[in-house]
């Protein structure tokens, strides 16, 4: 049965209800539930997704709706307690309604985070910067003529505007949104991209080096229509800090005008500079400027300049051993390689790799894969990106749901031509507290399916993470060695054992 609750005049971010409707679909006997605003364009996504009732059709967007399906009236009472306690008691720990009012509380505060739904994130984000704060915008679905007028206002004040959709900085130590515990160093890092960011500051921190800052960017910063604004604020604000001695770019290849500014701010700023435009085609060092293709060279090259000791990223001669006896269980038929991401750049740093020698798809645009038609189904070696927009609307990230993910397994499993499929696991702050033991049985539920079929379909797995992370990176990989997961230490590793794995 469906049946719904409406909570009359009751706001609530979107990071607050994707994390409230997991809680609630983790109420055992419930077999769907969504926690949302009461926005048209929601009604439409709980429409689609089975949940709305006439009840929320007669709500406005200023009210908050709760639909859920379940065979059990009790569980369907359980759910709207625990909606009610969420609401009305999750507040004051999660967040504030408004920048104004956190900062009434915090006058010191010199940041506001916000991430609320993106038609009313500019405005709010406006009245923070007018009353002198720097701000980081979580929201997506911003105009991008509300993102150039808002870092346009920040220029004229002096003050820094990280997004929209921007999921992970690190200011002065304080870790920001999605975001990992490394310590604290030398390189100053200004990334469009998060969970790229976030790969660099975890090898950076295995390899003995820290973090002055982390700015974020978000993805349309180097666009042509916004021109690199908080890019070029960021390499100044690290040029003139004097903790930051080396400055990490990390990116996609963007409009080639912004990309000229880019370079020359960074080679003129007198401090050596590693610039990643994954898949870019300019390599070695130009001037000051040191380029790379993939994170992971990115990451090896500051550790060169810095004269750090560098960890070799080779794949070791146990893995080769491990290969070797996995290779041999695949039928003639298993050619093809899945990777199915939870972070958008490492999705990209994987197409870059994989598409240097195999025929790939993606429903990332770069120019190493042909775009795939429908990013539901997959053909062939494929690389997913299941942050997109077409599976999150109206759910929550795969970061923060890995369960969204692990159902995808079962799917790609059905092709018998599929011989290994890569996988992710970010840990960290704001994201899931054991993505690998909610993604485990459905591994085990896909092996057992493709032995009883007569064939045997392997797994890769990445955990980006340090030991200082809250999940436990030691445990996250043993338990996935222990369900025959073969485990990597960078995202570019483990694209590269699937890589040999398919004989490439």
């Amino acid at each position: 049965m469906k049946k719904s609750k409406v909570f009359y005049s009751t706001y609530r971010d979107s990071v607050l209800l994707m994390k409230m409707s997991g809680s609630l679909r983790a109420i055992q006997g419930v077999q769907s539930a969504e926690v949302m605003m009461a926005t048209e364009s929601n009604k439409s996504i709980l429409e689609g997704l089975g949940l709305l009732t006439d009840e929320i059709k007669a709500a406005v967007n200023t009210d908050l709706a709760v639909s859920v399906i379940s065979e059990s009236e009790e569980v369907i009472a359980q759910v709207f307690s625990k909606a009610e306690d969420l609401i009305l008691f999750g507040e004051k720990e999660e967040g504030y309604k408004t920048a104004y009012e956190a900062r009434v509380e915090h006058p010191r505060a010199d940041i506001a985070i916000i991430s609320i739904a993106g038609e009313y994130a500019a405005d709010e984000a406006e009245r923070a910067l007018n009353d002198g704060l720097n701000v980081m915008l979580f929201s997506d679905n911003v105009k991008i003529e509300d993102e150039l007028r808002l870092k346009q206002l920040a220029e004229e004040k002096g003050l820094l505007v990280m997004g929209p959709d921007c999921g992970t900085a690190m200011i002065n130590g304080a870790a920001l949104a999605f975001c990992n515990q490394v310590r604290r160093g030398s390189v100053g890092i200004v990334g469009a991209s998060g969970t790229g960011t976030q790969e660099a500051m975890v090898l950076l921190d295995k390899n003995g080096l820290g973090i002055s800052h982390a700015i974020g960017t978000g993805s349309n910063d180097i666009k042509a229509s916004i021109g690199g604004i908080t890019m070029l604020r960021g390499i100044e604000m690290l040029k003139n800090n004097p903790q930051t001695e080396l400055i990490l770019i990390i990116a996609k290849p963007t409009d080639a005008g912004v990309e000229k500014k880019i370079f020359d701010a960074l080679d003129a700023c007198g401090k050596p500079s590693v610039v990643c435009l994954l898949g870019g085609e300019t390599t070695g060092k130009v001037g000051s400027v040191t380029y790379a293709t993939t994170i992971e060279e990115a990451v090896l090259r500051v550790v060169e300049i810095l004269a750090a000791r560098k960890k070799d990223y080779a794949i070791s001669p146990q893995t080769e051993a491990q290969i070797r006896e996995k290779k041999a269980l695949l039928r003639p038929e298993q050619k093809h390689v899945r990777a199915l991401y939870t972070g958008g750049t490492l999705a990209g740093e994987a197409c870059v790799i994989l598409g240097r020698d195999l025929p790939l798809e993606s429903n990332i645009k770069i120019k190493t894969a042909s775009l795939m038609e429908d990013p539901r189904f997959s053909h062939g070696n494929a690389v997913i990106d299941l942050g997109d927009d077409v599976f999150t609307k109206g759910k929550p990230h795969p970061m923060i749901e890995p369960v969204l993910r692990a159902e995808r397994i079962l799917n790609e499993i059905e092709d018998p031509t599929v011989a290994v499929i890569v996988m992710d696991f970010v840990i960290g702050y704001g994201v899931h507290e054991d993505p690998v033991g909610c993604t485990i049985p459905y591994i085990k539920e896909a092996q057992k399916i493709a032995r009883e079929r007569g064939r045997e379909i392997l797994f890769v797995g990445y955990v980006l993470g340090t030991d200082k992370d809250y999940q436990g990176l030691a445990e996250l990989n043993a338990k996935l060695a222990d369900c025959g997961v073969l485990t990597a230490e960078t995202n570019a590793q483990a694209v590269r054992i699937a890589k040999e794995i398919m004989g490439g």
